[in-house]
């Protein structure tokens, strides 16, 4: 045996193999059991103790020790995503041809941040494929991989501002906000709250956004949006970047892209879309129209970690002109710049962001697109939109339920209102909250939960691809059958 091997971060091939073997059936295991537990356990006390007081090793422990912990002490405590019933937020279930494939990823170990190994050419193939998918093909456009939606939305609006400071002849990577422009991003109320943080992150603060009001679709309202950049054009401030939602994860509302995209040429303003639950779902042929405007946006934040199931972590921006966007962030040191390599047109992957260190996110991507394939996408995600407009459908036709914001993708917002509460906000509020509180005690299914208007909201994402018909009768016949029992408790 080398003596490569002898050291303690190593196993011998036989070792590895072994061990592999045993990791590969523990995660077998578990996604062949997890619809028989309950949808997010709560670790009990003596778990979360061994999990948080375990010492710091002196000494090394042994392969068989640490896979027994971590599947007596981790594996049944998972989220519960990977439950069909899992109907909480945004949250996917992972592909398993990924989960396989990111093994491979761990043990080439490569920085993905720049240097033109193989995985630099693979993500460049990821980012083509996702522009295919959302139609977003423009000659300059180019894309990076990122954490999430957060990470997406804010090297978006960081190269939407550089890109209005240098029109307006600032330079703010070398000048900051200091004296600068009075910049403002517009955004309707149902904007994710990561657009809020990136706008603090770059020093410009709460006061340069202006948050629209919603019609009752809950998209952003155009006319007062209008109304609103009027006034700050007049006032001297400089419009800079209008967010667009392809998808709230609120209530899956999609603005009106085309209308957006209309506005933001009209005042030379940067479009940002905001697709990071909902921008896939231009897969879906009932849905696609919805989505027009979307190619003309000058940026996208989405997530393949939501509708393409890559396990986390797996965001993605993408940019129509990539040299704003490089500009923006490109910093190349001495140290960091590889005397003699070739490069080419792109660059490095890091020249587009924040991070110089980049885990071979590409691979997910290229796994589940590999091994899915578009249709099979397009079938799931219609799929799961269609089952969303029947349960909505159904909550109409109910005496008992109300239906509370418009189905659009795959989120349905609804309430249980028994005849007894109808006029009553107050207790409707207190009983549909103590609903959801049971429903995830129980974890049968598992909707979150949002308020709309003041109204609490039982909120169900249909997001897993197996989920079935069963999986929403059971949350109806859940609600209704806590709703009863809640009712008859609080009767004097």
């Amino acid at each position: 045996m080398s003596d490569r091997f002898s050291y303690p971060q190593a196993l011998s091939p036989e070792e590895f193999r072994r061990l592999g073997s045993q990791v590969i059936e523990i995660a077998a295991r578990h996604l062949e059991t997890v619809v028989e537990l309950p949808i997010r356990p709560v670790p009990p006390e003596e778990v979360k103790q061994q999990l948080l007081e375990q010492p710091l090793p002196r000494e090394g422990r042994s392969p068989a020790d640490m896979l027994a912990f971590l599947e007596q002490n981790l594996m049944p405590y998972a989220r519960g995503n990977g439950h069909p019933g899992y109907m909480g937020w945004v949250i996917s279930p992972p592909a398993h041809m990924a989960i396989l494939t990111d093994l491979l990823g761990a043990a080439i170990d490569t920085n993905c941040g720049g240097g033109h190994p193989a995985a630099t050419w693979l993500e460049r193939c990821a980012i083509r494929w996702i522009k295919a998918l959302l139609g977003y093909e423009s000659p300059d456009s180019h894309g990076l991989l990122v954490s999430g939606g957060s990470m997406a939305n804010l090297n978006a609006i960081a190269a939407a501002r550089y890109a209005a400071a240098r029109r307006a002849g600032w330079d703010i990577r070398q000048q900051g906000m200091c004296g600068g422009p009075d910049f403002v991003l517009y955004a309707s109320r149902e904007t994710h709250s990561c657009i809020t943080k990136a706008v603090e992150l770059m020093g410009m603060g709460q006061k340069a956004i202006r948050f629209m009001d919603t019609d009752e679709q809950y998209r952003i309202d155009l006319d007062a949006l209008e109304t609103a950049i009027a006034e700050d054009i007049r006032d001297g401030r400089v419009p800079f970047c209008i967010v667009g939602n392809a998808g709230t994860a609120n209530t899956g509302a999609v603005d009106n892209l085309a209308a957006l995209a209309d506005i933001c040429e009209k005042h030379d303003i940067w479009l940002h879309v905001d697709g990071s639950y909902g921008a896939f779902g231009v897969m879906d042929p009932r849905c696609a129209d919805l989505f027009a405007g979307m190619d003309r946006a000058d940026s996208i934040a989405l997530d393949p970690h939501k509708w393409l199931s890559t396990p986390f972590d797996c965001g993605c921006v993408l940019v129509r002109d990539r040299h704003i966007l490089r500009d923006c962030f490109s910093l190349m040191s001495p140290l960091i710049r590889q005397v003699g390599m070739d490069t080419d047109d792109l660059g490095a992957q890091h020249e587009y962001g924040l991070e110089l260190s980049r885990s071979f996110r590409a691979l997910k991507v290229w796994s589940v697109l590999s091994h899915v394939g578009v249709e099979g996408f397009r079938d799931t995600i219609s799929r799961q939109n269609a089952m969303a407009a029947d349960l909505a459908d159904y909550v109409e036709q109910s005496d008992d339920l109300e239906l509370l914001a418009p189905p659009v993708l795959s989120v349905v917002c609804f309430r249980y209102v028994p005849p007894a509460l109808h006029a009553d906000e107050e207790r409707l509020n207190a009983l549909n909250k103590d609903i959801v509180v049971k429903l995830q005690a129980e974890g049968r299914v598992y909707p979150s939960s949002t308020e709309l208007e003041g109204r609490f909201t039982i909120r169900a994402n249909i997001f897993h691809y197996a989920a079935d018909r069963s999986d929403v009768d059971t949350l109806i016949e859940d609600v209704r059958r806590y709703g009863g029992e809640l009712m008859q408790g609080s009767t004097p």
